[in-house]
Order: structure tokens, then C-alpha cells, then sequence
């Protein structure tokens, strides 16, 4: 279709080719009435001709261009002209992620939290208006040099709102084979949101690791069956410097059983953000654009680094250079050490890490092992404010001389604030910066509006604003509120919990901090019934609450004609059998199979929901419709691996139940494989085939 470049249609000069996928070309093309550059996506003039899919890519679309996210590619427009069918959507200059990594290779835990923030922004959102991508990958990810992200390419996309449990075929290759999750490799027909977070959690792997657990020589059936059977290595076995509990996330969003997956976007996003967060003051550096070094700038790099090694080699004691490399080796966790602070004089107060820890001298205060930030005041003297590094299994003295205050000359225009509070010995902040501890007799301030933050363990955060003015004596004085500590408990665990209607994480939660007061508790679990009570928290008081949660229930009913056998989950419920059968099952996801030995089997993924009903029945005798094409067409029909000596393109007369088709066709191959089905009622869209000419 390259001959339409240089033409108009329908407003839009064709300007180039962008990039070709199993539905058609994207290209590039100016606006002429906005002179504004878009992308256009016609579809495959072979699909176009087919009006079931037609139908169906104009459904799509509109439900699409409603996806309105800064992380996603907008669409503004479906169009049908002369030369086809398109959608118009926005143009993004970037390459795609899968570019990047093979240019760059593995990205950095900095810019890869970066981008899965992004990417979680995108799928979250489109998950919440009820759209499933189905084909999360590094391909259909553009990344500009600025880590900005747009996901594109919905082409396989699941709108729930018109292809939910109506829907009659599964096509088994929906997908690329390396990001899809088992449930996809299966064929299962009700694939939901987690397929989504697993499609993603390898993209991660690859961003993270530089490639797939996967090799190119792997056969496709080889690689469906690690993905449903077999074990993905965490990436950290071909990535060793990859953070651990980064590594974590990824190998929960890929585990295999959607259950214990992240069950949400902002599930997921909740866990990046606190790797992050916990992450941000051991690292400075930021995500990085997405440049390569130049040589100059690597060389005087590494002349610097040559330059202070030596330089601390000279300097070391070569015993403390051997016991430091001794910690380092083996210490796999921050062990806690004994720190003794003296100061001449005595009675000055001491700070570490922001928290007032006490009065000098201190004997054996037990701290964890790495940099501590130390603060040393008194009255009269001038303040020490220095950093201490405190090396694991070490027990550590030190030794401070605080310098006296030299007679200043007072500076005019000033004005006092005294500050106490009850109890004392609380720390003062004041516009951010910290003061010392109450009481605070005589603090001489520029006229102006202040923030004040007065903090002490146990008690309650207070904060407020006060005013300084020449000449004057501002007098605060601050009953501090002592907190109560709040326990909760739920079997089994892992349950959200809201607190006044706000989520503060999920259970076992401990030692909870809360004001003095009642509130309302709230613990939910998917496929529990929800248990809610009110709390009453008093200062100092230890409240526990601790519930077994009821699991919620829903009923199943099937009936098998003629006869038949029932399993659920892949464990047999009724053997051979005309009669409805009829059981109680946990509400979630459930596996349903009926089997007749002669006639086939049929099977679904079915929800059950609590307190209600859901039926089905299943006749073997009874046959559908279904239409199917290739490309070229004259391919002959394989149908449950035998030849049925028919031709594409053919409609087929099918018995109800999970049938395995494809075509064959001399000088030519099937990349995709066999596509697994499972007919209920007559199938509207065709099952196509794109073969390759073998060279």
C-alpha cells in the first residue's frame, strides 16, 4: 500500500510508512486543515472486507478513543474512505521500548521505577473504563529520550462492556508468545486485568535483565509449556546488581496463578512506589535520559576513580582495609550497634537522625550499622551538626568538645519566642529547621510568619504557624496528645483494611499509631464476607482487633446432555451422569470442565459471586458455525488433528465443546500454530490463518 504515500484522504497527506502489524500499516500523515502531523492506522483491506471483524474493530475503536491518558496514544477519529477503514490517532516521536533495549541494553532501577510507574498509570486506566490490552510488550511501548511513555497498539484489546462472557471463540495466539500468561497460552476465554500486570511484569524482566528468560532457538511449544508448567527464573539470576525487592515485584506480577499476582495496577504501583521511596535516600542518582556517555566523560570517570582509590589505599591501614572487605562480604543485613557519646560538657542535648535520643553523656545507644546524622546542642554553645558512619559488629565511643558562644552584639529589629511543651523534651522545627528541645527560653527571630513542628516519640505530630514581631515576646505553649497503638489482626492475612473509610494498608497490621478517639474499622477481603466494628483509642492504650473472616459462597449448577462427567478445577465432581448437578463453591475463579468419552469435552473459566447461581447446560448433540479463512486462501482444514478435506475459505458445522484447528498448505508455514477454540453457539467472527511463504 506504499503507492498511497504523497496522496490526500480524507484531509490527511500521506507522508510515510510508520510500521506494519498482523492488522495493517500505521502511517505517518499531515493534517492539512490543522497543518498537525498524526498517525494513521488503516486496517488489512483482506480483514476490511470481512464484516464481522469490521464490526468489530469500529466497536473497538469508539471504545478506545475514550481512553483519554497521558501514558496512552489518543485516538481522535475513525474514518472510512476509498481506500479502507482507519483509525487517526495521535503522533508521538519516540522509538519503541524493545528499540531501546536492544541499543541500550538492560535499563537502570532508577529509569526502569520510572517507566513501570508510567506503564501502571496507562493499564490502570484503561482497566477502570474496562478494557483488557492483551498485548503488553516492549514493541507496543514508545519511549522518548525523556522516559516520557505512551502505550499504543490495542489491536488485540478486550472490551469487557461488548465481548465479555458472551463472547464464543478463543483464539489461543492472542498475544506475543514471550509476554503472554498462562491463562493465554491455554486458550481460556474469560483472560481478565492480571493477564495485563503478568504482560507487564515481563516487560519489566526484560527492561531490567536485557532479554526474556527465553532463547531464540526455543520452540514455540517449548516456551507455552514452561510458561504454563514450567519455573521463569527471577531476573536476578541473569541480572545479579537488580535491587531484590524490585526483583520481587516482578516475579509476583509474572507468577502463574493469577491469584497470587498483583490483582490490580494500583496494587502494584502501591509496591513500586514504596521500593522507591525506600530506595530514595541510598541513591542520588535520577533517571537518567536516555544518552550513551561519551568517551571523554567515561575516561575522566575512571581517572578520578584510579585517582582516590590509590589515595585511600595510601592512607588505610591495611588491616581496617581487609576487616572493612570482611563486613562487606558477609553481612547480609543491617546488624544493630552500640554508639557512646560524650560531650565536654556535659548535658548537651543529643539528635540522631532528627530524633532526640537524650542528654549527654550516653552509654551503648544501640543503632543500626551505616551513615547516622548527628546533632549536638547546648545552651551557650555553638551546635555540632556532622555525620557518623558506624561499620557492623563494631561497639564505638565518641568524644565532642562544644565550643562557647562568643559575645555577639545584638542585632535591632529582632523579636523572642519561647516555646514549651508538655511533656518536655519534645523536638522544635521551625520552618524546617530543627532547634533543639523544649522548653526553648529565648530563641530571637527576624519579624515574620513562621512554621513551627514540634515532635516526640509516643505522642502526637503538632504543627502550626506563629507570628515574630520587633521587639515583642511571643509566648507558645503545646499540650502534646499521646497516641494509642492499634493492632489488626485477620485469618487468613493479607485482607485490606480501611480506617474511617481510608485504606492504611492490610493485615497483620502492628502498633498502629492513632489520636485519642473512635473510629470505624473496615476489613475486606476478595471472597469474604466484610467485617466492620468501631474502635475506641485512648492515649497510651493498646487496642487489638482480630477477626476470622467468613468466606463468601455462590452455587453452580450444570446439566450434560446426553451424559457426562463434571470437574471443577480439575477435580472430578460427578461421574457420567444426566441428572443436574449441583454444588457450592468459594467465590473467585473457578476452572469448569464437561467430558463425554465419545463425544469431546467442553470447558470454561467461570466466577462464581457470592450468594447467587450460575447454570449451564451442555449438549454434545447440538453443533454450531464457524467460518474459517486464511491467507492465501485454498489451505486445507485440520480439525482435532485429522484432515477434514476442506479448503479455506470454508464454513464449518462443529459439534459444541474445545476443538483444535489448522491449515496446511504446500510451500508455505504456520508461524502461530494451532488455535484451540471452544464453541458454545454459532461464531460470528472467522478464525484466520496468515501462513508464510517458505523461501
Amino acid at each position: 500500500m506504499e503507492s498511497i504515500i504523497g496522496k490526500v484522504i480524507d484531509g490527511y497527506r500521506i507522508l510515510d510508512v510508520l510500521g506494519r502489524g498482523g492488522m495493517g500499516v500505521v502511517y505517518k500523515a499531515l493534517d492539512t486543515s490543522l497543518d498537525k502531523v498524526m498517525a494513521l492506522k488503516m486496517i488489512d483491506p483482506m480483514l476490511a472486507r470481512d464484516e464481522n471483524f469490521l464490526k468489530r474493530f469500529k466497536t473497538e475503536a469508539r471504545a478506545l478513543a475514550k481512553l483519554e491518558n497521558t501514558n496512552i496514544v489518543t485516538v481522535h477519529a475513525l474514518r472510512e474512505t476509498e481506500f479502507g477503514v482507519f483509525m487517526v490517532m495521535e503522533y508521538v516521536e519516540a522509538k519503541t521500548l524493545s528499540d531501546w533495549i536492544q541499543q541500550k541494553g538492560p535499563f537502570s532501577w532508577e529509569d526502569t521505577v520510572t517507566i513501570s510507574k508510567q506503564l501502571l498509570n496507562a493499564i490502570g486506566h484503561a482497566h477502570r473504563v474496562g478494557v483488557i490490552h492483551r498485548d503488553i510488550k516492549p514493541s507496543n511501548i514508545l519511549l522518548d529520550t525523556d522516559l516520557r511513555v505512551k502505550v499504543t497498539d490495542f489491536g488485540l484489546a478486550k472490551v469487557i462492556r461488548q465481548h465479555g462472557p458472551s463472547s464464543t471463540v478463543t483464539q489461543m495466539r492472542a498475544g506475543t508468545l514471550y509476554y503472554m500468561s498462562p491463562e493465554q497460552v491455554k486458550g481460556l476465554k474469560n483472560v481478565d486485568f492480571r493477564s495485563d500486570i503478568y504482560s507487564l511484569g515481563m516487560t519489566l524482566y526484560e527492561m531490567m535483565v536485557g532479554k526474556t528468560p527465553f532463547e531464540k532457538t526455543d520452540s514455540d511449544f517449548s516456551i507455552q509449556k514452561r510458561i504454563v508448567e514450567g519455573e521463569i527464573p527471577p531476573p536476578t539470576k541473569f541480572n545479579s546488581s537488580i535491587p531484590k525487592p524490585l526483583a520481587k515485584i516482578i516475579t509476583k506480577a509474572i507468577d502463574k496463578n493469577p491469584l497470587k499476582r498483583y490483582q490490580s495496577a494500583e496494587e502494584m504501583n502501591q509496591d513500586i512506589q514504596v521500593f522507591e521511596d525506600s530506595n530514595s535516600q541510598v541513591s542520588i542518582k535520577k533517571p537518567s535520559q536516555l544518552k550513551l556517555p561519551s568517551l571523554k566523560s567515561v575516561f575522566l570517570v575512571f581517572t578520578i576513580l584510579l585517582v582516590l582509590t590509590l589515595s585511600y589505599i595510601l592512607i588505610m591501614d591495611p588491616l581496617e582495609i581487609f576487616s572493612e572487605k570482611e563486613t562487606i562480604s558477609t553481612t547480609k543485613k543491617p546488624e544493630p550497634v552500640l554508639v557512646s557519646i560524650m560531650t565536654e560538657p556535659d548535658n548537651a542535648t543529643i539528635v540522631v537522625n532528627d530524633s532526640t535520643v537524650g542528654q549527654s553523656p550516653i552509654n551503648q545507644f544501640k543503632i543500626n550499622a551505616g551513615s547516622i546524622a548527628l546533632q549536638l546542642m547546648k545552651d551557650g554553645f555553638q551546635s555540632i551538626d556532622t555525620v557518623l558512619t558506624v561499620r557492623a559488629g563494631q561497639n564505638v565511643s565518641y568524644s565532642f568538645t562544644l565550643k562557647q558562644k562568643s559575645e555577639t552584639v545584638l542585632v535591632k529589629n529582632l523579636g523572642i519566642v519561647q516555646i514549651q511543651s508538655t511533656p518536655n523534651e519534645a523536638g522544635v522545627w521551625i520552618n524546617n529547621r530543627f532547634i533543639g528541645t523544649t522548653p526553648r527560653e529565648k530563641e530571637e527571630l527576624r519579624p515574620g510568619r513562621y512554621n513551627l513542628v514540634v515532635r516526640k516519640r509516643g505522642y502526637a505530630e503538632y504543627r502550626d504557624a506563629f507570628v515574630v514581631r520587633t521587639d515583642q515576646t511571643t509566648e507558645i505553649n503545646i499540650k502534646l496528645e499521646m497516641l494509642g497503638k492499634l493492632n489488626i489482626y485477620s485469618q487468613p492475612a493479607g485482607a485490606d483494611v480501611l480506617l474511617d473509610g481510608n485504606s492504611i494498608g492490610s493485615t497483620p497490621i502492628s502498633e498502629k499509631e492513632l489520636k485519642q478517639g473512635s473510629y470505624r474499622i473496615s476489613i475486606r477481603k476478595e471472597g469474604y464476607e466484610e467485617y466492620s466494628t468501631s474502635v475506641s483509642v485512648t492515649g497510651s492504650s493498646v487496642n487489638n482487633v482480630s477477626k476470622t473472616l467468613t468466606p463468601l459462597t455462590g452455587s453452580l449448577k450444570i446439566l450434560i446432555r446426553p451424559w457426562g462427567s463434571v470437574y471443577v478445577d480439575g477435580v472430578l465432581q460427578k461421574k457420567d451422569t444426566n441428572i443436574q448437578f449441583e454444588t457450592s463453591l468459594p467465590v473467585g475463579l473457578h476452572k469448569l470442565k464437561a467430558q463425554h468419552p465419545a463425544l469431546g469435552e467442553w470447558e470454561r473459566q467461570i466466577k462464581i459471586e457470592g450468594n447467587k447461581t450460575l447454570e449451564y447446560v451442555i449438549d454434545f448433540n447440538q453443533t454450531a458455525m464457524l467460518t474459517v479463512t486464511s491467507e492465501p486462501n485454498g489451505c486445507e482444514i485440520y480439525i482435532d488433528g485429522e484432515a477434514s478435506g476442506k479448503y479455506t475459505p470454508k464454513q464449518l458445522k462443529l459439534r459444541i465443546g474445545k476443538h483444535v484447528l489448522s491449515v496446511q498448505k504446500s510451500g508455505y508455514m504456520l508461524p502461530g500454530g494451532e488455535m484451540q477454540i471452544n464453541i458454545e453457539e454459532d461464531v460470528r467472527d472467522p478464525l484466520h490463518f496468515k501462513l508464510i511463504k517458505i523461501q
